[in-house]
């Protein structure tokens, strides 16, 4: 959350700004594939019972879950360590819980 307070709003902003261009969509797709990549790789070891394909979907959750949870602290919404604490509960539950679809 901290690196949240550090970009602040005005990356959410710009990032806004140019949606609609193709360049800017192409990096933030290559930006959030490399994120989700991180992601799965440290919760890899712990997700054993998950199909690597059922792991990557729940990163880009807990990624988005980030996100969401980042914008709310930049709102003055929740402080940091409510904020870090909640989006710790989600990745916990996310990697812990079974596989959606059995087999």
């Amino acid at each position: 959350m901290s690196c949240a307070r550090e970009v602040g709003t005005e990356w959410y902003a710009l990032s806004a700004a140019l949606k609609g261009s193709e360049a800017m969509e192409a990096v933030q797709r290559e930006l959030t594939a490399r994120y989700v990549g991180i992601w799965h790789d440290a919760f890899a070891p712990h997700a054993s019972h998950l199909p690597a394909g059922e792991l990557q979907l729940r990163c880009i959750g807990n990624l988005g879950a980030g996100e969401a949870i980042s914008l709310e602290l930049l709102r003055s919404q929740v402080d940091e360590a409510r904020a870090a604490a909640s989006l710790a509960v989600l990745i916990t539950a996310a990697i812990g819980a079974p596989p959606a679809l059995p087999g």
